[in-house]
């Protein structure tokens, strides 16, 4: 991933994993359940060489159907921050004349 990039992961063909880049303060990477197929086939999101993503060395599974998580890098002892984390769909309705 790039810092300052949103991506929408399709996971329909399988699992598959996003690297984070180096963290710098302030640096956002934005993911996405594109076909809503994370819960059968997971994210897994892989915090650059000894970053953090929440305080731990260690990777992150993305796994709930229509999830959209944010992270931002805040600073060496917490590392990647989810500052959004919706398991919620906005959903647009057809016009439909009465």
């Amino acid at each position: 991933a790039v810092s300052g990039e949103g991506y929408f992961c399709n996971t329909t063909a399988g699992a598959f994993t996003v690297n984070l880049p180096a963290g710098v303060a302030g640096s956002i990477v934005s993911l996405k359940d594109y076909a809503n197929t994370w819960q059968t086939n997971n994210v897994t999101v892989t915090p650059n060489g000894t970053d953090k993503i929440n305080g731990t060395n260690a990777n992150a599974t993305l796994s709930t159907r229509d999830q959209s998580v944010t992270l931002v890098y805040v600073d060496s002892t917490k590392g990647w921050r989810a500052v959004q984390d919706s398991t919620s769909s906005v959903d647009g309705t057809a016009f439909r004349w009465i």
